[in-house]
C-alpha cells in the first residue's frame, strides 16, 4: 500500500515490504475495516486513523539483496562569461533514476522523473545556443539514486563542481510533466525572494497558480539547502495519480506543461546568472 520502495539511509538499511490492497485487507479481517473504509475515514476527519492490527501473519519472502550498485551523476557546465562572477554558479538539476523493475512489474517513471530530466536537457540546450553566455556559470546536473534516499545529490554537495558557498541558487525539477492546476515551489516559503522570481516571470508563460511550501527532505534540492545553498523544488499540480505506480507512462505526460516549466526555469536562471549580486536568506519555519 503506498510507495513501492522503502527509503534507504546511507547509514542504515530498514527492510521495507510493499503489499497490495487485497493483502492489506487480509490483515484487517475480523476488524470490520477495509483499506477503502480507512481512506474514507481519513478523508472525512482529515487526521490519521491509527489502531493495532487485529491479526498476526507469518510471511515467507525470497529476496535477492544487492547492497552495492555502482551508479553516477551526469553533470554539464556552461562557463560564465564574467571573469569574476564565473567563479559562482547556478545549479539546475533533476533525478534521472526511478524504481525500475520490481518482480513482474515495471515502473516506467515518465513523470517521476523523465519529465524533469527532459526539461533539464531542454534548458541546457537553450542556454548552449546563446551567443554570449550568462555572467555566472550554470551547472546542469542529472542526479542518480534519488529514489534510494537522495544519494546522488548528497554525493554532489560533498563533491561539488563549484564550492557550495559559491553555489548561489539551485532549482530542482521533479515531476513536472502532468497537471495544469499550477506549479508548487517547495522551499518557496523558506526562500521567498527566490520564489518571487517565479511569480515575476510566470505571467509570460501561463501557469494559473503558483503555490509555495516550506522546504522538506523530499527531493534533490534538500542536500543543497542543508549545506546553505538556496534551493527550491518545482513540481506541477493536478496531474493523474500515477506516483510510484506502473501507470506512470509516457502517454500520461503533457508536453505543453513541460515546455512552460522549461521556459519559466530558463527565464529565472538567466535572471539569476546575470545579477550583480544574489543574497537569498532562508526564513526559518516555526
Amino acid at each position: 500500500v503506498g510507495t513501492p520502495i522503502a527509503m534507504v539511509s546511507a547509514k542504515q538499511v530498514i527492510p521495507g515490504l510493499v503489499i497490495t490492497e487485497r493483502v492489506a485487507n487480509e490483515f484487517l479481517k475480523g476488524s470490520g475495516l477495509t483499506i477503502e473504509k480507512l481512506k474514507q475515514q481519513i478523508a472525512q476527519g482529515l487526521k490519521p486513523v491509527s489502531f493495532q492490527f487485529p491479526n498476526r501473519m507469518r510471511l515467507k519472502i525470497n529476496a535477492v539483496l544487492e547492497p552495492e550498485t555502482e551508479t553516477m551523476n551526469i553533470v554539464g557546465i556552461l562557463p560564465g562569461s564574467d571573469a569574476a562572477l564565473s567563479k559562482e554558479c547556478i545549479v539546475i538539476g533533476a533525478h534521472a533514476d526511478h524504481l525500475g523493475a520490481i518482480g513482474a512489474f515495471t515502473f516506467y517513471g515518465a513523470n517521476d522523473n523523465a519529465s524533469g530530466t527532459a526539461v533539464l536537457m531542454a534548458v541546457a540546450e537553450a542556454f548552449s545556443k546563446l551567443e554570449i553566455a550568462p555572467r555566472r556559470s550554470i551547472v546542469f546536473a542529472a542526479f542518480s539514486g534519488e529514489e534510494m534516499g537522495l544519494l546522488g545529490s548528497h554525493h554532489y554537495v560533498q563533491h561539488p563542481v563549484f564550492p557550495i558557498d559559491q553555489t548561489k541558487a539551485m532549482i530542482n525539477l521533479d515531476m513536472v510533466g502532468s497537471g495544469r492546476e499550477g506549479i508548487m515551489i517547495v522551499g518557496g516559503h523558506t526562500y521567498p525572494e527566490f520564489a518571487n522570481l517565479f511569480e515575476k516571470f510566470n505571467g509570460q508563460f501561463g501557469f494559473t497558480n503558483i503555490y509555495r511550501r516550506w522546504t522538506s527532505a523530499n527531493s534533490d534540492h534538500y542536500p543543497f539547502h542543508q549545506q546553505g545553498a538556496p534551493s527550491v523544488f518545482l513540481y506541477t499540480m493536478g496531474g493523474l495519480p500515477t506516483y510510484h505506480s506502473t501507470r506512470d507512462r509516457a502517454e500520461t505526460l503533457d508536453a505543453e506543461v513541460m515546455e512552460i516549466v522549461g521556459r519559466l526555469a530558463f527565464r529565472v536562471i538567466a535572471e539569476l546568472a546575470d545579477q550583480d549580486q544574489i543574497d537569498f536568506s532562508a526564513v526559518p519555519s516555526d
